[in-house]
């Protein structure tokens, strides 16, 4: 699998990091390509092939796939509960569950309130929010935050609960090692060994207005969990935390280069990034591979801000 490039920015993911991320064998991670089962790659147009490379968002999901792997469920049922359950994530809250943020917004990881928990770090301006930017935040984090722990829960970690391979259930954790009470969410329609799993979410099951049919349905949840002989368990927060940190620790042990700056050429007007965190340079891999109409507005965007950057600084003078 293709490694890394030097000309990626740091924020896309080879088919080995996500296979690092997600602590699957060559083997494994060839068996989810040959059945399409993988996060869909940024490049290639869904293709198989060398070249690809996924977004965080792509990292995040494999993540979850590994965690469903780790905790015993098979391979591909792994693959298709991770896809039905990052899907139903991502279009209710537009991120990833990662709970990167916390070390932010919580005084207990941030001791420098209403800042970085990092201090003053180069080419930190690159991140908007708290729930973007999720590999340039633990980046900094890890570089050169003194709270953020590696492998360990945090209060608010998001948990998936199965109860006999029928019932999911989410668990936003409040505190560790105690739960809060868990919310029904998927029903499992089908799972078959060595085969796909039919997930279906609740709110597929039944609309919002029914009442009654929605008290129904939580009360066969809430016997079933009570009464359920299995439990499979995920910290999928943690899951994808991890699955960060070991892309990290992988990049570190290749010698590979972490600062954004170093993608783009330097000595012109179009060294360094916008404030999206895109290279200035049209020339740069990232750029180039835009389709046309994106690529336009790509090249738009940075003839605004050298524009602005050139007016700051005749002002300044």
């Amino acid at each position: 699998m293709a490694k890394h490039r030097k000309d990626s920015p740091p924020d896309r993911f080879s088919a080995t990091e996500l296979a690092v991320a997600a602590r699957l064998s060559s083997r494994n991670f060839a068996l989810l390509d040959e059945r399409y089962l993988l996060p869909e790659p940024l490049e290639g147009g869904g293709e198989k092939g060398r070249n690809r490379f996924w977004c965080e968002q792509g990292l995040a999901q494999i993540a979850l796939i590994g965690g469903f792997y780790q905790a015993g469920v098979n391979l591909l049922l792994s693959a298709s509960l991770a896809h039905a359950i990052f899907e139903k994530f991502l279009c209710s809250y537009g991120f990833t569950p990662s709970r990167i943020d916390v070390f932010i917004r919580e005084s207990a990881h941030n001791p420098n309130r209403g800042g970085w928990p990092w201090g003053k770090i180069d080419g930190d301006f690159m991140i908007h929010s708290s729930h973007k930017d999720e590999f340039w935040i633990h980046h900094f984090l890890r570089v050169g935050s003194t709270t953020y722990r590696p492998g360990k829960s945090v209060k608010g970690d998001l948990f998936i609960e199965i109860f006999d391979k029928t019932y999911v259930f989410e668990n936003d954790s409040l505190s560790v090692p105690e739960f809060s009470k868990p919310e029904p969410a998927f029903r499992i329609i089908e799972w078959m060994r060595g085969e796909g799993v039919t997930v279906r979410p609740l709110n597929e099951e039944v609309s919002y207005k029914d009442r009654e049919k929605i008290r129904e349905i939580a009360t066969e949840f809430e016997e079933a969990r009570v009464n359920a002989v299995g439990l499979i368990r995920v910290n999928i927060s943690l899951a994808i935390r991890n699955g960060f940190d070991a892309i990290h620790d992988f990049r570190l042990q290749n010698g590979s280069q972490f600062d954004w700056l170093s993608s783009a050429h330097k000595g012109n007007i179009y060294g360094g990034c916008t404030p999206s965190g895109y290279p200035l340079d049209p020339n740069h891999p990232w750029n180039i591979k835009l389709p046309a109409d994106e690529r336009t507005k790509r090249l738009e965007e940075i003839d605004k801000y050298i524009a602005k950057l050139n007016l700051e600084k005749n002002n300044d003078g």
